[in-house]
């Protein structure tokens, strides 16, 4: 099934398991804290990137510095993959953080 994400422009692919033209929601596939079984649902996310802000990497760097007010600078990456998203090093926090305590 071809879907068009409408609010992004991208197209989305999914692998649906059909039986006599419908869904089939036979199967043993299985989904963590979802109780029971069916059948998988496969999406394909044709070129995800930039669907906001019109590139993979929006500020162009694979890593960043930003400052925290009350913990210091931390190191991020912002990446625009389907939806944009910021990652950090957990660690990075709570260390940031403990010194700030001292």
């Amino acid at each position: 099934m071809r879907i068009c994400q409408v609010n992004t422009r991208k197209l989305i692919i999914a692998e649906v398991p059909v039986k006599n033209g419908l869904y089939n929601a036979e199967g043993d596939y299985t989904i963590d804290g979802v109780p029971g079984m069916g059948g998988k649902i496969v999406l394909h996310f044709v070129d995800p990137g930039g669907s906001i802000t019109g590139k993979l990497l929006p500020t162009g760097n694979v890593k960043d510095t930003i400052e925290v007010p009350d913990i210091g600078e931390i190191e991020i990456s912002i990446v625009d993959a389907a939806n944009p998203v910021v990652f950090f090093e957990q660690e990075t926090l709570v260390l940031q953080e403990q010194r700030s305590i001292k």
